[in-house]
């Protein structure tokens, strides 16, 4: 772990942090957390991350926010990230590629990491997909809407990587990532209410509204369809896209560009956002 953080906008050393000022958050999960990724010190979609944020700290009062919401404000957050970096450059600390913003307990925190060992492998060579949580989710569950720190159920699967499956068989999304499966007329996400997060690269893929010359649309996802999918590829904020070479027994030699589509279509949203 990066040896500084922020808390309330403030540099502190990683060690200073004290539990009390999380117990809500560390006891109950009663928090929200937002996870970007870092280029050369700049929060890729840091707009569209706080909006979300925002979201969910309007839907769900428990979570008790900041009383200076200005500290979620794009311009306040990048300058304390700015300072965060400065002592970490004077501690000899390389620049992170990864920051994770928690909110709870009229706190915010900012921790940084570096980026996942193998993310270029795995964006490169694909995944597989090889199992099913059946159940584990409900349709209109509004709390899967929402990136809490309440996290158990993902976390008990991670290293598994199964797709969560609702009680009429639809397929929601992974552990740490929402699914996309290419037919031969379009590419469909489950749409928010199956449940799933609405995850950033997820929304702006769905509003550039096509990929690889495919519309791209939210719809069910039966689990039955996947039987069907010529190509699959999971999206989150750290890693952008990964193929999935091989779903449930079945090899899709069409994922790996399809992903190649998905990342390059991000870059230019991020290029062009800022």
């Amino acid at each position: 772990m990066y040896p500084v953080a922020l808390l309330d906008g403030e540099p502190v050393e990683l060690g200073a942090l004290r539990l009390d000022q999380f117990m809500a958050g560390f006891f109950f999960g009663c928090g929200l957390f937002e996870t970007l990724a870092l280029e050369g010190g700049a929060p890729q979609f840091l707009a569209r991350h706080l909006a979300r944020l925002g979201r969910s700290l309007e839907a769900l009062p428990a979570v008790r926010g900041p009383a200076d919401r200005g500290l979620l404000e794009p311009a306040r957050l990048l300058a304390s990230l700015g300072a965060a970096f400065e002592r970490g450059d004077r501690a000899g600390a390389g620049r992170p590629a990864v920051m994770k913003l928690n909110v709870s307990d009229g706190h915010t925190l900012v921790t940084f990491r570096d980026a996942p060992p193998d993310r270029a492998r795995l964006q490169r060579e694909g995944v597989e997909v090889a199992e099913l949580e059946r159940g584990s989710y409900r349709a209109g569950d509004r709390f899967a809407n929402h990136k809490a720190t309440s996290y158990l159920k993902q976390y008990a699967v991670m290293a598994k990587g199964p797709l969560f499956v609702n009680e009429r068989g639809e397929i929601c999304e992974g552990p740490t990532a929402n699914l996309f499966a290419a037919f031969d007329d379009r590419v469909v996400t489950p749409p928010a209410s199956a449940p799933c997060l609405p995850g950033i690269v997820r929304e702006v893929l769905l509003e550039g509204g096509r990929l690889g010359g495919l519309p791209l649309v939210e719809e069910p996802l039966p689990i039955e369809a996947l039987g069907r999918a010529a190509g699959c590829f999971l999206t989150n904020s750290v890693s952008i896209a990964l193929p999935v070479r091989r779903l449930l027994g079945r090899e899709l030699e069409a994922s790996a560009a399809l992903a190649a589509r998905a990342r390059e279509a991000i870059a230019a949203a991020s290029a062009r956002e800022g």
